[in-house]
């Protein structure tokens, strides 16, 4: 039977949600005084039953029969329903048990799940659910025994079993099913309510706090301030909170539910609802509720000022942003609006006829537990500014590269790819110093090889066309060179095989997995570059799994050497490594790394001030060749945060690692840090001895684990014109002298060297060295002078 469009393991899940959240609020803050840690287990056991219960009912319902497997679950489920009601809920002592009464003559069972402790208020658990376990319950009750001493155990199970299963299918059968349709009902008219908030507004903010009533600690007042103290207190609490929260400006709604714990204790737990204004962050509009809170809670009772009760003993600060409850910025259109509906609304909605709280034989629940302001603002609708996107210098006017491959067909898009490509490759002859003759030399073979990669998955027609008697090539087939002139780029490229990035490598594989001597002379020129292009579509196309495969396979025939296949092995990670393939990595590491940059951008250009100086400083640690760099990374970075905090003219500092081969045996991991520091304190002092110190930290810290980290020299020193090395280098896309030390351009470049030029020695998931962000303010001590 088919209740709505919501499948029923949508509606288990939400019931989980909603009894745990429940668990959540009717916990105890204090377990320790006597009973209360045996009653809320009692009643997570009771709740979990139920849970496995609506589980049950549900597949049975929507499905109309138990899987094999949910049979045995209900046999546990019974046998857990007579411990739990035979025990802690005294089922067995129910009247109608003894007497043989038919399924239609049985009355609604009531259970408690607890109260009595307090004898304050209780707590039912609705009708229709302590029916059906008392109907299991009695099911599990009846006597079954062996037939004849000379059955077998097994068999005795086995007809028990089937007992059982066909005396709870007709409880399961006979479950209300509007059960499910009054639940929906009660969350479709708070969500209509919802949608009354929203206006013509497309997001609004959500904040779920609990409110409490007063707590004492003397004998008389705790006496005097009984349950129908709190509740009468809590009410005209609420109701004063409506009033004022009306008179804030972004204020919408709220929604509520009176709560009561196992410790004895009342309070309303509150879904207040707000405009989604920038200028007031979710803290913000909960310090405006505590605030109003306050108020009244003071107003009310008039306390001595010694022990007038903090704001964090009557307004609970934990917000529900979890799997648990949604609340935050809610949008009409996204998936958290659904989320909210279901969870959040869904608990204010239905807990409380799920679980009832009786106080003085009266159930506590309203039929409109919602505030709603008499008229909201209407947002006027505006001409709708495009946010400006970030410029980086390259991207402003240059447009020499695109000039120099002859691309005149391309999209802007793509052209802003190439353009990140071209800069990269411009900044990594000066972050690869020792390297960087070489890497001038055969730069324009990888920015080509890069490119053709960038475009071969987009370029659909075919890069060569024979037109009558008349060869023509595109865009895309200007890119690739002659197959003698490319197999000798290759040749020298293979050398640096643990350099290359996955989009050259891409296209080595590419051409080096085309048959040789196929074509005939007069159509090898055209059919060379269209089977290059479609193997670079096939290999961009594929799986990380099946693509490292083919490397494998090349590196096995000793087309390639290994160093490729452990490059690609160590940077091609994916939790999707079975689906996601080669182009979608690169989408995805393009998206992060914006995001990487744009913090990092930040962070330099807040140090990068008027009133602070730089100084560069070089750490080279030459360790024997099969030593990984991650500890010695994780050491260095330790050492200079510690260092950072304690040395008031450090303001931070940005840096990153490169590596240079010594010899066969060893190699030296090479970090270039800039140290930022304060000017004023650098000119107070007269003295740069910062540096002396942190030199001497380094080298003692990190000569400690020269035995364990294969440590056979350390140096540590500053580098004097270091400006005008990087002048020597620097992009030609940056023309005009420039003060930061780091410009966006390099940083740029930095952040993306994985992809284009970096050894694998140094493939680390943070591809920076910085500073932290959350280090107090450094203020210098004044000093009295003496009379």
């Amino acid at each position: 039977m088919k209740l709505s469009n919501i499948e029923y393991p949508q509606r288990t899940q939400e019931l989980a949600i909603l009894l745990n959240f429940y668990l959540m609020q009717i916990k105890p803050i204090d377990m320790k005084p006597i009973g209360l840690r045996d009653e809320y287990y009692s009643v997570m056991a009771y709740l979990k039953i139920v849970s496995q219960l609506e589980k049950l009912i549900l597949s049975f319902v929507y499905n109309g029969k138990l899987e094999r497997k949910e049979e045995q679950n209900i046999i546990d489920l019974l046998y857990d329903i007579y411990k739990q009601g035979d025990g802690r809920f005294k089922l067995g002592e129910i009247p109608a048990l003894a007497m043989e009464l038919t399924e239609s003559q049985m009355q609604a069972i009531n259970v408690i799940l607890f109260g009595q402790l307090h004898d304050i208020a209780k707590v039912r658990l609705d009708s229709d659910y302590t029916t059906a376990l008392f109907q299991l319950y009695r099911v599990w009750h009846n006597k079954f025994k062996r037939v004849s001493h000379k059955e077998s155990y097994s068999d005795f199970i086995k007809k028990r079993n089937n007992f059982i299963l066909q005396n709870s299918f007709p409880v399961l059968e006979n479950f209300k099913t509007d059960f499910w349709v009054s639940r929906d009902q009660r969350i479709t008219k708070l969500q209509s309510t919802f949608d009354q908030m929203f206006a013509s507004r497309n997001s609004v903010k959500v904040l779920c706090v609990n409110l409490f009533a007063p707590q004492f600690n003397g004998e008389a007042q705790v006496a005097a301030f009984d349950g129908e103290a709190q509740i009468v207190f809590l009410n005209e609490a609420l109701k004063k909170l409506r009033t004022e929260m009306r008179k804030q400006e972004h204020y919408l709604g709220l929604f509520y539910k009176l709560e009561y714990g196992v410790d004895g204790h009342f309070f309303y737990f509150c879904v207040v609802v707000f405009e989604n204004s920038k200028s007031l962050a979710i803290r913000d509009l909960y310090e405006n509720v505590a605030t109003v809170w306050q108020a009244i809670y003071m107003q009310s009772h008039s306390l001595d000022p010694q022990v007038k009760p903090r704001l964090a003993e009557f307004l609970n600060s934990k917000l529900y942003r979890t799997a648990t409850l949604q609340a935050g910025v809610i949008s009409r259109s996204g998936p958290s609006y659904a989320q909210f509906v279901r969870t959040t609304l869904a608990y204010i909605a239905n807990a409380p006829h799920l679980l009832q709280i009786l106080y003085r034989e009266d159930v506590c629940a309203e039929e409109e537990p919602y505030d709603r302001a008499d008229k909201p603002r209407e947002i006027p609708k505006k001409a709708i500014t495009p946010r400006k996107p970030k410029k980086l210098e390259h991207h402003q006017e240059n447009q020499s590269l695109l000039q120099a491959l002859k691309l005149k067909n391309v999209f802007k898009p793509l052209q802003k790819d190439i353009l990140d490509i071209g800069l990269c490759y411009e900044h990594i002859p000066y972050i690869y110093r020792s390297y960087s003759q070489n890497i001038l030399n055969f730069t324009p073979a990888m920015i080509r090889m890069e490119v053709a990669v960038l475009l071969a998955p987009v370029w659909i027609r075919d890069p060569v066309m024979n037109e009558g008697k008349e060869i023509k090539q595109n865009d895309w087939g200007g890119l690739v060179q002659d197959e003698p002139q490319e197999q000798k780029s290759i040749e020298i490229l293979l050398q640096y095989a643990e350099f290359m990035g996955p989009r050259v490598l891409c296209f080595i594989a590419a051409f080096l997995m085309l048959p040789r001597q196929q074509y005939s002379p007069v159509y090898g020129y055209s059919l060379y570059k269209t089977a290059l292009h479609q193997k670079i579509r096939e290999l961009m196309a594929l799986p990380l799994k099946l693509f490292k495969e083919q490397i494998k396979g090349l590196v096995d025939k000793q087309l390639m050497p290994v160093a490729v296949f452990t490059k690609l092995d160590s940077l091609l990670t994916s939790q999707r490594f079975h689906t996601e393939s080669l182009q979608d990595w690169l989408k995805v590491q393009e998206r992060v790394k914006k995001r990487s940059f744009l913090r990092v951008d930040s962070y330099v250009k807040k140090l990068e001030n008027e009133q602070n100086i730089y100084r560069e400083v070089e750490f080279s640690i030459t360790v024997l060749k099969p030593q990984a760099l991650k500890p010695i990374d994780t050491l260095l970075k330790n050492i200079i945060d510690h260092f950072n905090k304690t040395h008031p003219q450090l303001i931070g500092y940005v840096g990153y690692w490169h590596l240079q081969q010594v010899d066969e045996q060893k190699i030296q991991y090479i970090a270039t840090l800039t140290f930022y520091l304060d000017e004023r304190y650098i000119e107070s002092t007269g003295t740069e001895s910062w540096f002396e110190k942190l030199k001497y930290q380094a080298e003692l810290r990190l000569g400690k684990k020269t035995k364990a980290l294969h440590i056979d020299e350390i140096e540590v020193k500053q580098i004097d014109n270091l400006m005008e090395y990087v002048g020597s280098f620097q992009s030609r896309f940056n023309k005009k002298p420039h003060p930061r030390r780091y410009t966006s351009s390099l940083l740029f470049a930095l952040m993306h060297r994985d992809l284009y030029w970096m050894h694998t020695a140094v493939l680390q998931k943070q591809i920076l060295i910085r500073g932290r962000t959350g280090y107090k303010k450094r203020t210098r001590k004044k000093t009295k002078k003496q009379v």
